[in-house]
C-alpha cells in the first residue's frame, strides 16, 4: 500500500514536470511574388486579437514553401508548429543592391547592411500589412499571393 502509494505520488510529480500550454499545430505554406515562387523570403506570423504567445517565422525555399517554426526565445529556429489562433502576417524580402538576396548572419543585421526591402509595405510592415492567418488544427497550409509595387 505505502510503496503503491509512492509510486502513484512519484509519478504524478513526474507528470506535473511535462511542458504546459497548447498544442502547436503544423503550419506550412506557400509564397508567390507575380505568380512566381518567392524564393528567400522571411514569413513572420504575430498572435493576433486573443491569440497568445510569440508567434513564429520560416524562410521560404526556392519553390515558395515554407514551414513556421515557434520563436520559442531558446533557440534560433524553435520548434514547428504555432498554437491555434490568428496572426498578423508579415512577409520580407530583402535583397542587396545586385538583386542577390540577402540573408542576415551574425556579424550583419539587416539594418546593418545595405540591403533593401523587395516588397511592398502591404506585405511587409508590421504597421501596413493586410496579411492575416487562422491557425487551426489539424493543420494549417497558407498561400499568399503576393503583387509587386506597381510605380
Amino acid at each position: 500500500m505505502i510503496r503503491t502509494s509512492i509510486v502513484t505520488l512519484a509519478l504524478s510529480f513526474v507528470a506535473g514536470c511535462a511542458p504546459t500550454g497548447p498544442a502547436a499545430i503544423p503550419v506550412t505554406g506557400v509564397v508567390t511574388l507575380d505568380g512566381q515562387p518567392c524564393a528567400s523570403a522571411v514569413v513572420n506570423l504575430v498572435a493576433h486579437g486573443e491569440t497568445t504567445g510569440n508567434g513564429g517565422w520560416g524562410r521560404t525555399d526556392e519553390q515558395g514553401k515554407f514551414v513556421i517554426h515557434l520563436n520559442d526565445g531558446r533557440s534560433e529556429q524553435g520548434p514547428p508548429g504555432l498554437p491555434a489562433g490568428q496572426y498578423k502576417v508579415l512577409i520580407s524580402k530583402l535583397v542587396t543592391p545586385d538583386g542577390q538576396p540577402f540573408i542576415p548572419t551574425e556579424d550583419v543585421a539587416p539594418i546593418d547592411s545595405n540591403a533593401k526591402e523587395l516588397l511592398p509595405p502591404i506585405y511587409s510592415d508590421f504597421q501596413q500589412t493586410t496579411l492575416t492567418a487562422d491557425v487551426v488544427a489539424p493543420k494549417s497550409e497558407l498561400v499568399f499571393e503576393l503583387k509587386s509595387a506597381r510605380r
